[in-house]
């Protein structure tokens, strides 16, 4: 999985949505 603004595969998990699909951010570039 990359990071659609940077490209970075540096990714973490960071919760969930409202819907209950999961949220990732991005270390590099903190999207």
């Amino acid at each position: 999985m990359t990071c659609p603004t940077c490209g970075s595969h540096d990714i973490s998990k960071n919760g969930t949505t409202r819907r209950g699909k999961q949220n990732y951010k991005c270390r590099d570039c903190n999207r």
